[in-house]
């Protein structure tokens, strides 16, 4: 039931608010550099005008058919729903959205993949003003995919290529024969056996240097099964834990590392008109 998976979450919420750090205890030179230099610097910068667009998404009441193909999704199981209520759940806040711009940033990538595009906000901030930066994004329902195209456009943003198919389909079609992506987001079905399956699916198709970001890790005990399964790959050299996602990168190191991180902390929210 998901009332225990709710609780499951709060309890590990808590247990994050204690134990996650900020940069104190952080020995790895890399983990340390990027959590207070890169993600923070990034954490401080507003973009306002994807924020307006949010803004509009949030304001709008009208309805439309939802097609949810993702067990464990964030948005409504009914058919009708409203906009403004499908963007209250599924969209990354702005503060997380800041961060992953700079962790894409920091890692220098040129080539993005993401799998579940929302409304296209945080895919919009991943590419906006960033032209040299391929970013292709997945979508199971046409009607969001189409909204976040308007989000795009709006923005003048030409470097996003949308895709509308199954997961499972699409990561088949989009690797096979592809260079390596250096930054991979995954926010789709949320299962244990999902999950597995686009971690053995896409670990080999990470650029040196890369990682893959899991959102969701503490969604509920499936989800933490599947995170710890990640983290437990030989594969894996460093795991980033967030809370509400992990980083996880496969580039050789000395030793396995495993981090329980806090956000930066984001500057106050500008006033967008």
């Amino acid at each position: 039931m998901r009332w225990r998976d709710a609780f499951f979450e709060a309890i590990q919420w808590l247990r994050h608010q204690w134990q996650g750090r900020i940069r104190h205890g952080v020995h790895s030179p890399f983990v340390f550099d990027l959590q207070t230099g890169i993600l923070k610097d990034a954490a401080m910068v507003p973009l306002p005008e994807i924020e307006r667009l949010r803004r509009d998404l949030l304001a709008d009441n009208s309805k439309f058919d939802r097609l949810d193909f993702g067990a464990g999704s964030r948005s409504s199981s009914a058919t009708s729903t409203r906009v403004n209520d499908f963007a209250r759940k599924s969209l990354q806040s702005e503060h997380a959205a800041r961060v992953l711009r700079g962790l894409a940033d920091g890692i220098q990538a040129r080539r993005v993949l993401e799998l579940g595009t929302a409304f296209g906000i945080t895919t919009a901030y991943l590419a906006y003003e960033r032209p040299q930066r391929y970013v292709c994004t997945i979508e199971g329902d046409p009607l969001v995919a189409k909204k976040a195209n308007e989000v795009w456009n709006n923005l003048g943003i030409a470097s996003i290529e949308s895709l509308v198919a199954n997961f499972d389909d699409a990561i088949v079609d989009v690797i096979k024969g592809q260079p390596l992506f250096d930054l991979i987001l995954v926010d789709g079905n949320h299962t244990y056996e999902a999950t597995c399956r686009y971690w053995q699916s896409l670990k080999t198709h990470i650029s040196a240097g890369g990682c893959i970001v899991f959102d969701d890790i503490y969604w509920s005990r499936e989800m933490n099964d599947a995170w710890q399964f990640i983290q437990n790959d030989r594969d894996v050299s460093l795991t980033l834990d967030y809370f509400h996602w992990g980083v996880v990168f496969t580039f050789p190191r000395p030793q396995k590392e495993h981090y329980r991180l806090k956000l930066p902390t984001m500057a106050p929210r500008t006033r967008y008109y």
